[in-house]
């Protein structure tokens, strides 16, 4: 590389360091400044609000300014966010700011436009020129995908094409260029021994600048609704799939959050190894579990799965026990696809009958049984997936089990219930009857209000008897929080007698050979 290229790329190099340097103290003050603000307004919310329900007009204005006072306070946060997550990217820049550069002329258009690509964007004080490229962008994937010549990139509005005229890929450390040359392939050699000969870490390195062609086409497949990818240890299977998690974080980043991804992991240390990785990239981590955790967590006290160490422990140690044979031969059958597919036979016999389900008690009463959840089961579309039909089934239980709590609210031992509330548990109560609750109950009774003001009948105090919304409050506090378990419960499926449909599965070589016979459900 000519000397004249190396002076021009130190230039850049320090001047988007010093733009970068710049931008960062400008938003320090500014993230300072509206955290500080969001603080107060939390601390003074209910301060700068003043509740008074004693006529229509004074009952307007009290929702008006509480619907303020909430959006100001969201907006607060909303901006803070936003700006701590360019101030965090921009720190994360300084250091390395970018590791390869395209230099693209697109078809009919006289212009070459130099790309420089790093883990964030970055953009100029114009607001429109771009210093730094984000790796997830269209017009970046060029640099995985093409080589020096004709080169296309898609985007939303279609395909862009034109020609590559130089793709340089770059070492830089702290500010500073180690390594920058010229290649024609993807990642370089040269690259790809600098990164990979780092040795072991306990962590596990963002390595965007060093994705592979195959791996990029992982990344951003949008067709595909599930994709498998098979590789040999070490090809970079996991690497890809992080990368393709904070590419559809990116991608979709007004409807994916981070939270509604989960990752299996094999065990807790892999997941402690790949736990930087998303951060690295100024994304969330998403949710990470293990199989086996997944299952405690699920199945909880009605079924516990043996823990595979147990299970392996069992097979080296306990040849002689009685039984033993014949558990090496559930394992391997329980193991084996003919079971899978035995499985998914008996999925089929229950959409038809034998659906088991656990009725809903309380206070020793039934609410609802275990036979009225069958019969809406089965009144459902039976060409409906059986987790269809059980989620249809979820639903109705949640609506049944609001129109419940509202009756309840009326039944003796609602009212007794209040007797034994002690002082700092009424103290919560009355507090937030006056202060979070009250927001909801103005909320509740707005439209009736305003009805009885459209009729011309002027509201008096009686229209707003606070004693005896006190007591309705308190009510359907108590009320909530004895509901509180059983919505929980169904929220987790515990309704169906996972236990017991399980179980039947085994009631006899006959009924197994019944229910699992797909040749006899399909006739």
């Amino acid at each position: 590389m000519e000397a004249k290229d190396w002076r021009q790329e130190l230039e850049r190099l320090e001047r988007v360091g010093n733009k970068l340097q710049a931008r960062i103290a400008e938003l320090e003050p500014e993230v300072a400044g509206l955290s500080g603000q969001a603080t107060d307004i939390r601390k003074r919310f209910w301060e700068e609000v003043t509740i008074n329900t004693s006529t229509y007009e004074d009952f307007e204005e009290s929702f008006y300014s509480i619907n303020q006072q909430s959006a100001i306070l969201a907006e607060r946060e909303r901006g803070h966010k936003l700006l701590m997550q360019q101030w965090k990217n921009m720190n994360r820049l300084l250091p390395s700011p970018y590791f390869g550069r395209i230099d693209f002329q697109e078809d009919g258009l006289g212009l070459k436009e130099q790309i420089y690509i790093g883990v964030s964007s970055f953009v100029d004080e114009d607001g429109l020129s771009f210093l730094i490229y984000d790796w997830r962008t269209p017009i970046a994937s060029m640099y995985y995908d093409c080589s020096p010549g004709p080169a296309s990139y898609v985007t939303p509005s279609g395909e862009i094409e034109g020609t590559m005229e130089l793709k340089r890929q770059y070492q830089i450390q702290n500010g500073q260029i180690r390594n920058m040359f010229d290649a024609s392939e993807t990642i370089g050699d040269e690259l790809l021994q600098q990164v990979f000969g780092k040795g072991a870490d306990s962590q596990m390195k963002s390595i965007v600048a060093t994705i592979q062609k195959e791996q990029n086409a992982i990344i951003r497949n949008d067709k595909s609704r599930m994709l498998i990818v098979q590789g040999a240890a070490g090809s970079g299977k996991t690497s890809a799939a992080l990368q393709r998690v904070a590419y559809l974080l990116y991608k979709h980043r007004q409807t994916i959050k981070a939270d509604q991804i989960v990752l299996f992991s094999p065990n807790t240390m892999f997941a402690s190894y790949i736990s930087t990785v998303l951060p690295e990239l100024g994304e969330e981590n998403m949710q990470q579990t293990t199989f086996q955790e997944y299952l405690d967590y699920w199945l909880g006290s009605s079924l516990q799965p043996e823990d595979p160490f147990d299970q392996m422990e069992y097979v080296l140690t306990a040849q002689g026990e009685q039984g033993y044979v014949a558990r090496l031969q559930g394992m391997k059958y329980k193991s084996s696809e003919a079971f899978l597919q035995d499985l998914q036979n008996y999925g089929m016999w229950l959409g038809q009958k034998g659906m088991r389900f656990n009725g809903i008690r309380f206070r020793n009463r039934n609410l609802i049984t275990a036979e009225q959840m069958r019969a809406k089961f089965y009144e459902y579309d039976r060409s409906l997936p059986l987790f269809n039909r059980v989620a249809l089934l979820q639903e109705w239980l949640l609506n049944e089990l609001a129109s419940l709590e509202r009756k309840e609210r009326e039944a003796p031992w609602v009212e007794e219930e209040l007797n034994y509330l002690d002082s700092d548990q009424y103290g919560e109560v009355f507090g937030m009857l006056h202060k979070e609750k009250e927001l909801f109950d103005l909320t509740e009774h707005f439209t009736s209000v305003r009805e009885k003001l459209s009729n011309k009948r002027q509201a008096d105090e009686s229209d707003f008897d606070f004693a005896s919304k006190e007591e309705e409050l308190l009510l359907r506090r108590v009320v909530k929080e004895s509901f509180k378990p059983l919505r929980k419960g169904i929220k987790k499926f515990s309704f169906v007698d996972v236990k017991g449909i399980y179980g039947q599965l085994f009631e006899g070589e006959a009924a197994y050979r019944k229910r699992t016979n797909r040749e006899e459900l399909l006739a």
